[in-house]
């Protein structure tokens, strides 16, 4: 038996083993419910295929195609793009909140959690320009 692709037969692991785990955890507990029987079909489902996608020549070749294909290449990137600008948008947003949570509150103990929560998004905010420069650079000296 020959893995002719790598990371989906990790991903197949990862699947198997999550779903084993959840199923042996509802077994130990006797806690069944709809939603916890969905997800453990569900993982169970994607792992085994992801597993038989791994071991199975054509198959893998043909996922390493997709992977490789410009098309889709551009949607992944369009997208990461697309969640980044609305990622920093919200970020931005909740600075704006919480700044104004700030300045209007009158308990102390009420301002000093919201600046500390503003602290926290302000620098998520502020990372995420940063680490955008510091990729831009590696990739215009290296491409």
């Amino acid at each position: 038996m020959k893995i002719y692709h790598r990371k989906n037969f990790i991903w197949g692991l990862f699947g198997m083993l999550m779903g084993l785990l959840l199923l042996g955890a509802a077994i130990h507990t006797g806690h069944w419910e709809v939603k916890s029987v969905v997800l453990i079909v569900i993982c169970l489902l994607w792992g085994s295929s992801s597993l038989l996608r791994a071991l199975n020549r054509n198959l893998s070749y043909q996922d390493k195609m997709n992977e490789r294909d410009e098309r889709n290449q551009l949607i992944n990137l369009k997208t990461r793009d697309r969640t980044l600008a609305i990622l920093r948008g919200i970020l931005f947003a909740l600075c704006l909140g919480l700044a104004l949570g700030v300045a209007f509150s009158a308990e102390e103990m009420q301002q000093m959690l919201l600046a500390a929560m503003l602290i926290v998004a302000g620098l998520l905010f502020t990372a995420s320009y940063i680490i955008e420069l510091c990729c831009a650079v590696h990739y215009e000296n290296h491409t």
